[in-house]
């Protein structure tokens, strides 16, 4: 009964062939797990998925996060979600600009609290160095030709990400219906769970395409709770916004959705008061983009932070006098930045959704 040689060898190399084509294939599978493109629009092969949860696959509401570099600020983002009342069975998903070490410990210390959070990394990195960028000549488009800083590369660069991961995370969750939006230099509310499922009831009717954790006068951006339809709506229309010339990807949101206010809902559902808290430097953060020195921009951190604790640990309802409607108004051509370069990546980072996504992403 015992096999010859030959049989033997033959066997062996058979086994060896399977072998090899199943680590080919395995490993082309992941690259496009984490939204690799093709070799014309980038980007650098070997970044890859950190980790992903197939349990969480299943889930209809869940918490995005986008991070880059700001340590500090993470930091008050993890524990404040840490002592909140979210379910340690949410679904968390979170898009790193760069594997900085620090930042993906951080995300690591989150996931042993919500072992439901996949961690992925942008392959267009915003946070490499000119030197590096240089050589991926298929990457995110920083230089001109004769190697030329682009203007506005960075904002145009962290639009971009958010364009990419917010394709990732929606084709990640094929039942997904409610997706939350945070930045890594934001906190939220003890009771943020209870909360906003509060206001998520409110917008349920087809008059909404999503709601916020606080109200911002025509603007809907960071805190923000979207449908998915609200989603696809700007799906449809990749093509004009990725062709706006702005830099910011909320005002390009809510450019795309009045242009096409005939086919979405403008309005979004939010509290009187805030339950989300920007930390961060720019825009209506604390220092409105000032420089300062770290000691004394963490002591105004955490003098911000437990201010905004203090006056929402004991809000655990929401009464209908405490619910604002915002709607979007005033269609605006774009504060500029978003150059022909950049909005030819963003549209290729669409297409390669479009096209790919559907069949890749069922992956753990």
């Amino acid at each position: 009964g015992s096999m010859k040689p030959n049989a033997v060898c033959l066997s062996l190399v058979k086994y060896c062939i399977i072998v090899i084509l199943t680590v080919l294939l395995t490993t082309q599978y992941w690259l496009h797990g984490s939204g690799s493109l093709s070799a014309q629009s980038g980007p650098n092969l070997n970044r890859r998925v950190v980790n992903c949860s197939r349990a969480a696959q299943d889930a209809t509401f869940a918490l995005f996060l986008l991070v880059s570099h700001k340590h500090m600020h993470y930091r008050h983002l993890i524990e404040s979600l840490k002592r909140s009342d979210l379910p340690r069975s949410t679904s968390i998903f979170i898009s790193h600009d760069a594997t900085n070490p620090s930042m993906m410990a951080l995300s690591e210390e989150l996931r042993k609290t919500f072992t439901r959070t996949s961690i992925v990394l942008h392959p267009f990195t915003c946070n490499a160095t000119a030197e590096s960028m240089k050589l991926q000549h298929d990457g995110f488009p920083r230089f001109d030709p004769t190697g030329k800083e682009l203007d506005y590369w960075q904002w145009s660069c962290a639009k971009n990400h958010w364009v990419w991961a917010m394709n990732r995370v929606w084709n990640f969750y094929p039942r997904l219906q409610w997706l939350l939006y945070l930045e890594e230099d934001f906190i939220v509310a003890k009771h943020v769970f209870k909360l906003q499922r509060a206001l998520s009831l409110r917008a349920a009717s087809a008059g909404y395409f999503g709601t916020m954790l606080q109200c911002r006068d025509n603007l809907w951006t960071v805190s923000g709770c979207l449908k998915r339809g609200a989603w696809l709506a700007v799906k449809d229309h990749a093509k004009f916004y990725c062709s706006l010339p702005e830099y910011n990807w909320d005002l390009t949101f809510k450019q795309t959705m009045l242009h096409y206010s005939h086919t979405q809902s403008l309005q979004y559902v939010c509290p009187k008061m805030k339950l989300a808290e920007h930390l961060g430097v720019f825009g209506k953060g604390l220092t409105h983009g000032q420089a300062m020195p770290e000691a004394e921009l963490q002591a105004k951190m955490q003098q911000a932070r437990d201010a905004f604790y203090l006056a929402t640990d004991n809000i655990r309802t929401l009464q209908s006098g405490q619910i604002n409607r915002q709607h979007f108004h005033t269609v605006h051509k774009g504060l500029g930045g978003f150059g022909k370069p950049f909005q030819k990546h963003c549209l290729e980072v669409m297409s390669y959704f479009d096209t790919h996504a559907k069949s890749s992403f069922q992956f753990d």
